[in-house]
């Protein structure tokens, strides 16, 4: 009974008991509506759960070994994390099944939200990049802050925000505090050990290098990284 009154008291608040946080779509005047945070997140300041293109769970770790969509032989860790992968070990979405979008079963905005949201596409991404303004923020959250991209609308000038996350690869994020990076559901069908996300930095240091411009762009990662999702719904 503890469970069910639980489980009203989310419907009422429109939270979900899967995700922790209300589903809530931001009209941009674009082609589809932006979820006000990740998939998995508490806030829209938090970043939520990492997964690896196609996985609808997160994991500890991510690597090519650990990667549902494979059958990889035994490699070292240097070369799961920056090898170069042969497509020949892909089980799915690898050229023979013809396939270039996530299929709902394997798209976890849909698994884990319900059938009315997705991943966005990496030309929606294209869309959200080229018709808003964007600027870099830091929010006072918790006992401490979180940086990230405030993304305002040229068309009606509604807004969400993309915190920083990095990029999960073996058993940690790299760059978490610098970098964003969220998947879309589009495979690089010119290279299909990798799928399409988008990137952003602010601008500045970034590792050991220094004076790097800022960058918001359509990008391609190792489908066995770990990034995190922000829904839309048409």
């Amino acid at each position: 009974m503890k469970k069910l009154h639980f489980i009203l008291v989310l419907a009422v608040l429109g939270l979900s008991a899967r995700t922790g946080f209300a589903q809530e779509a931001v009209d941009l005047g674009l082609s589809v509506k932006w979820a006000t945070c990740n998939v998995g997140a508490s806030s829209p300041y938090d970043v939520g759960g990492y997964f690896a293109w196609g996985e609808v769970e997160a994991k500890e770790s991510y690597w090519w070994r650990n990667y549902s969509m494979c059958n990889i032989p035994e490699i070292s860790e240097l070369d799961d994390l920056i090898g170069d992968m042969d497509p020949s070990v892909l089980t799915e979405y690898c050229g023979t099944d013809g396939k270039t979008r996530l299929d709902s079963s394997d798209d976890v905005a849909r698994q884990k939200w319900g059938e009315n949201w997705r991943i966005p596409t990496a030309e929606e991404w294209t869309e959200l990049v080229e018709n808003c303004s964007w600027g870099w923020v830091k929010i006072a959250y918790g006992e401490g802050y979180v940086e990230g991209f405030k993304v305002f609308s040229k068309k009606n000038g509604n807004s969400i925000f993309l915190p920083v996350s990095g990029i999960c690869m073996g058993v940690g994020a790299v760059e978490s505090t610098k970098t964003g990076c969220y998947w879309s559901s589009s495979l690089n069908t010119d290279n299909l050990v990798e799928a399409w996300c988008l990137f952003f930095f602010p601008g500045g240091s970034l590792g050991w290098h220094t004076g790097w411009p800022r960058s918001i762009e359509t990008e391609k990662e190792s489908r066995s990284y770990g990034l995190p999702v922000r829904p839309v719904t048409d």
